[in-house]
Formats: C-alpha cells, structure tokens, sequence
C-alpha cells in the first residue's frame, strides 16, 4: 500500500490514530463480550454441560487446524507497501486456506473415526463434516480480517464481531426455548455465526476492492510472492500450531480421560478467564501489526514500538491513561 502518510507526521497524531483504532476493535469485542456474559447463565439453563464440552472438542479440533490454514501467509497481507502487491498476497492466502480445507476433509474421511475414539467423542461423528467447512470459514475471515486491519476498517470489524455475537447468543437462545439443547446446535450455530461474519467482512470488502484484485492478481505475481515471505510458512506455521494446541491440549485430555461434562465445565470457565487476553493483549496486537507495517515504510518503527510499550505499561499500571 502506497503511504499517504507524510514522513513528518507528528507523534500526537499517530498516537491519537493508534488510540482511536484500538478503542474501536475494543468497543466491538466488549460488546461481544458482555452480551456472551449476560446470557451465560440463561444459555447455560438451556444446555448441559454436555453439550458445551462436546462444542468445544469439535471448536478445539477445528481451531488447531485454522490457525495454519492458510500457512501464515495472510501474515503478509499487511506488509506490502502497496495495494496491488497485497492484493497478490491475498490471493496467495486464500489459495492455501482453500488446498489446506481440502485436506481437511480427506483426513476427517480417513481418520475422523480414530480421532473421536481416541478422545472418547463418538457424538461428533455425524458433524465432522462440518470440521473442513469450518476451517475454511475461519482462513478466510482472518485474512479478511488482515486485509481490513491493512485498510484500517477497524469500525468494519467491530460490526462483524458484533453481528456474529448477536446471531451466536440469539440462535442458542432460540433453539434452547424450542427444545433443541444438544451440543450439535451449539455446533451449527458457531458454523454460521462465522460464516456471518466472513460474509460481513467479505461482502464490504469485495465491494470496495474487487477492480483491484481482478485488474493486479496474477500468477505470477503470487509465486512471487510465496517466494517472497516463504519465512511465514518455514517459521511461523509450527510456533502458531504449537501455540494454540497448547490451549486445546486441556479439552483433549479431557475428553479423552474423563466425560463431555468435564469439558463443558472447563470450556466455559475457560472462555471466562481468556475474556480479558481477547480484549486487550488481541486488540492492541492487531491495530499495532497495521501501525508497525505502515512505520516500517516510514522509518520509524522503533517510535511506535515504543509507544505501544508505554501503553501496555500504562494499562498495566492504571486503566484509567491506557490511551492518555
């Protein structure tokens, strides 16, 4: 993307941008957040704890594989300094996240039966099939959410979220009241509350950009570029898989070694506790990834990892001058 930022610009004004981003990926994830929390314990009156923990073995299987689905190349999506070369990268992502998905659904095929018998999950059987589409669902809404955080659409992704929640809580609420409490509907509805929000993110992005991709997307751009940032897919692919099988590990174990009871009781005191890290440690991390790209360009990456400590420091010391 091609900086309409001066070289000049004044540290007050790139910290009141860098404000004004955070607080509205924040207000959107709060919202999200609170409105989770508020109905917890309607929803919680309508499901078994069985049903929360056979949800979370089918979100934690799904959830190891999106987090390389696309090979860590939407990463890249924010690097380039111009639109025309991210739009290729785009591309680039949304190929592997459709060849990875692919593969997904060969697996579930060939070895689903052996994966729920060994985490003692047989009632997943009839809605493996929905594991690929999920990880599909999920590649594509992170690099949407990549190319807008690149775009600085971050009002764009606070709608998503809360659209996504809304439609979460009121489908469980609705299929609860109507005596529909398996862990199967909680299941549909996280499918569909992501495919509500790919298809927000999608939608509005498409609209905007589509003479962009189609007039600079090509293939030989888009080798380039798996050339390019091939340190994605050699380095970042393992640490990611890694690090978020780490927190699926705990559902795993538990599912194999005790019940669907367990695990629901685990999965929603676990939602509770990571509330906080999605709100702020996610937040911050995303509109900074934007902000560092765009000062890479401009020489003044240091300036801004600076700023962005002092307001880890700030939050951590008093709530009150986080954005001061």
């Amino acid at each position: 993307m091609t900086s309409s930022t001066p070289s000049g610009v004044t540290p007050p004004k790139s910290r009141s941008t860098f404000a004004t981003d955070v607080l509205k990926l924040v207000s959107g994830s709060a919202s999200a957040q609170v409105l989770t929390i508020l109905t917890a314990p309607f929803v919680a009156r309508l499901f078994a704890p069985s049903a929360f923990g056979i949800a979370a073995v089918f979100v934690s299987i799904t959830g190891v594989i999106s987090a390389v689905v696309g090979m860590r190349y939407e990463l890249s999506i924010v690097l380039p300094e111009k639109d025309e070369d991210a739009a290729n990268a785009m591309a680039v992502s949304l190929s592997f996240i459709m060849l990875t998905s692919a593969l997904t659904a060969v697996l579930a095929a060939l070895a689903g039966d052996w994966l729920l018998g060994l985490l003692h999950a047989p009632e997943l059987h009839k809605y493996l099939w929905l594991a690929p589409i999920m990880v599909f669902l999920n590649g594509v809404f992170a690099a949407l959410s990549y190319w807008n955080t690149r775009k600085k659409k971050f009002g764009r992704q606070t709608l998503a979220q809360l659209a996504a929640a809304l439609f979460f809580v009121g489908a469980q609420i609705g299929a609860g009241l109507t005596g529909h409490s398996s862990g199967a509907v909680i299941i549909v509805a996280t499918v569909l509350s992501i495919l509500l929000n790919t298809l927000v993110l999608g939608t509005q992005t498409w609209c905007e950009c589509w003479r962009l991709f189609v007039r600079n997307v090509r293939l030989g751009r888009m080798w380039a570029f798996v050339k390019r940032y091939s340190d994605f897919p050699k380095y970042s692919t393992a640490s990611a898989m890694l690090n978020n099988l780490g927190w699926q590990i705990p559902t795993f174990m538990l599912s194999a070694f005790f019940s669907a009871t367990v695990v629901g009781h685990y999965a929603m005191g676990n939602k509770v506790l990571r509330i906080p890290v999605n709100l702020i440690g996610v937040n911050i991390a995303t509109v900074f990834f934007q902000h560092a790209s765009e000062s890479r360009h401009q020489g003044t990456l240091g300036e801004s990892v600076n700023k962005v400590f002092k307001y880890l420091v700030a939050i951590l010391c008093s709530p009150r001058c986080c954005f001061a």
